[in-house]
């Protein structure tokens, strides 16, 4: 029989408190789990036991066949898992309702698949909340007025790149340390047209290669979003701006918490520091997250039966028990959270650029 974390019901992912008994039901997810471990038999960390497994399938159908064998496989399975379950519930610090990806980290704990999440809810006597339907209900970074506008302008960032600039500002400064002044900002539209594209347009008229071409094409975006008689546009975009660089951080705050969507005490504060320097009001930048607050909760390490700190997110701890975040001063506003800014997106999900959260595929 299969023992602890590779019982017969628990690989299978099979109802062990009614024990499952229907053949069909069995050889059917018997079949189904096959196909994963030799498809994934050389997976960098599960291979060597998805191959075990796959040279476990006659015994599993064998025992599994039998009404006693299974019977006692069932009983395993309940034993195992409530005593994992008790062992780690402290965890869950008496919360009745917690969010998906708490609960995968605990069922990962009781050796329970994801297919007994409803058995786990009942075993463990919790709620498990569907984390992206909050996010939809409460968005932490709502569109700003005529963001349909500006969705066009994801086809002018390769322009801007071209020419090494982060926005239309900064294409329109005179220098570099105009674009990473507010100033330039606050001229009007007509001023913006007049004092500071008609000079660019004209050096660039007869440029026929690349900058040219990427002068051309904003030049014709600043013309419109800039346009005098269409003051609300530039504020549209004022507000645009506010809202991509929001985006980012939140981006960033979602791929650094890890697989497992968790912070420690004291891993938000970078974020809220560089949102404050946006919003210039630290009560506003701590209001963004808080949409985020249910999906990304802060906790403390935990301890284990050495006395040492227990991660219990499953990431990979820090030498010290802490992880230092450093932000570097603003730049410019793509580059607002500094030392952040290269951090891969982990854990399987990814920012849209409507502030929802959406799955990335993972092997």
């Amino acid at each position: 029989m299969g023992r602890g974390a590779d019982n017969f019901y628990l690989i299978l992912g099979l109802d062990f408190l009614k024990p499952e008994s229907d053949q069909k039901v069995i050889l059917k997810r018997l079949n189904e789990k096959q196909k994963f471990w030799d498809k994934n038999r050389e997976h960098r960390e599960k291979g060597p036991k998805y191959r075990q497994y796959s040279q476990w399938v006659p015994i599993i159908a064998s025992t599994m066949a039998k009404e006693s064998s299974r019977n006692a496989e069932a009983n395993d399975a309940r034993a195992y898992v409530q005593q994992r379950l008790s062992e780690n519930k402290r965890h869950l610090g008496g919360k009745q309702k917690i969010d998906s990806s708490t609960a995968e980290a605990m069922m990962e704990l009781c050796g329970l698949s994801v297919e007994l999440k409803d058995l786990f809810e009942k075993l463990a006597n919790v709620q498990i909340s569907d984390e992206n339907e909050e996010i939809k209900k409460e968005d932490p970074n709502p569109k700003p007025t005529g963001f349909a506008r500006f969705s066009k302008l994801k086809g002018s960032e390769k322009y801007l790149s071209v020419l090494r600039k982060t926005d239309l500002y900064h294409f329109l400064a005179d220098s570099e340390e105009q674009a990473d002044q507010i100033g330039i900002r606050n001229l009007s539209g007509k001023d913006l047209l007049e004092k500071h594209l008609a000079p660019i347009k004209k050096a660039f008229e007869h440029d026929r290669g690349n900058e040219g071409t990427a002068v051309k094409e904003l030049a014709s975006l600043c013309e419109d979003i800039f346009d005098p008689a269409h003051p609300e546009r530039k504020e549209e975009y004022d507000l645009y701006l506010i809202w991509k660089q929001k985006d980012e951080i939140i981006t960033k705050m979602v791929a650094f918490s890890g697989k497992n969507r968790k912070l420690e005490q004291g891993q938000q504060e970078p974020f809220v520091d560089a949102l404050t320097q946006i919003l210039k009001d630290r009560e506003s930048a701590v209001k963004v997250f808080q949409p985020l607050q249910q999906r990304l909760p802060v906790i403390p390490p935990l301890k284990g039966t050495a006395g040492k700190a227990e991660h219990f997110t499953g990431r990979e701890a820090p030498a010290d028990g802490v992880v230092q975040v450093k932000i570097v001063q603003l730049i410019r506003p793509h580059q607002i959270l500094g030392d952040l800014g290269d951090l891969p997106v982990l854990g399987g999900e990814q920012l849209r650029g409507d502030g929802c959260v959406q799955n990335v595929p993972e092997n």
